[in-house]
């Protein structure tokens, strides 16, 4: 992993839609596992203009040590088609 990603942020400009990038350490101090539990909401818009949205409970994000992995509970919504297979995973960044 990059060091330049650690602490690295932006801001949110929701009128251009602008991608936000806050930096892996403060992801995993705001949502380490020994917070109260998380869940993560992900909305989706296909070429239609159809929406979709994923929710996963039990969401955070580990320490350096174990490289940033993201961690996603239970999988509920009308997005199934778009999520990982399982609907529970870890994915490093």
């Amino acid at each position: 992993m990059s060091p330049a990603n650690k602490e690295k942020t932006h801001k949110l400009n929701r009128t251009t839609r602008t991608v936000v990038s806050v930096g892996n350490q403060k992801l995993s101090d705001a949502t380490s596992a020994d917070r109260r539990p998380l869940t993560l909401r992900i909305e989706l818009e296909d070429w239609e203009g159809g929406t979709h949205v994923a929710f996963y409970g039990n969401f955070y994000i580990k320490s350096q040590d174990d490289h940033y992995q993201i961690n996603l509970g239970a999988y509920s919504g009308n997005a199934s088609r778009y999520t990982p297979e399982g609907h529970r995973a870890t994915f490093p960044f």
